[in-house]
């Protein structure tokens, strides 16, 4: 399986993709560059990437501490999660605009997880979520 190379989720298509694109400011177009304040030279910012690894080792971390993770399992984790978000966060776009609201609220978010994730893990993400919301809304 040399030949074959792996495809990217779309997220990581786009970000590299949003590297690479400068323009050089004036009629639209994505402005990565921005002039720097003391020399005419252009200073460049990168788009940001997100990453759950952090989180999953944190997690990890919980659950047993004798337990590590090799750095490619992490990148399959940090996929995994980037894909699943992406799906809930887009499912709950849809709900919303459905509904016609302008603003997405807990219960939408709820409802997407729902949709997203099938049986036992949908009813402990949905419980998980309440009791953290109920916490924040303590505070």
């Amino acid at each position: 399986m040399k030949g074959v190379a792996a495809k990217k989720p779309r997220y990581q298509q786009e970000a590299a993709a949003a590297i690479t694109t400068t323009t050089s400011g004036g009629d639209g177009g994505v402005t990565i560059a921005s002039k720097a304040k003391d020399t005419g030279k252009k200073k460049r910012r990168f788009a940001r990437k997100e990453k759950w690894s952090t989180y999953i080792h944190k997690l990890l971390k919980t659950v047993t501490v004798d337990r590590t993770m090799s750095s490619k399992a992490m990148e399959v984790m940090n996929s995994f999660v980037g894909d699943t978000f992406e799906k809930i966060m887009h499912e709950a776009s849809k709900l919303v605009h459905m509904s016609g609201h302008t603003t997405l609220n807990a219960r939408d978010i709820q409802t997407a997880c729902q949709l997203v994730l099938k049986g036992e893990l949908a009813r402990h993400a949905v419980s998980s979520g309440a009791s953290t919301l109920s916490k924040y809304k303590a505070k």
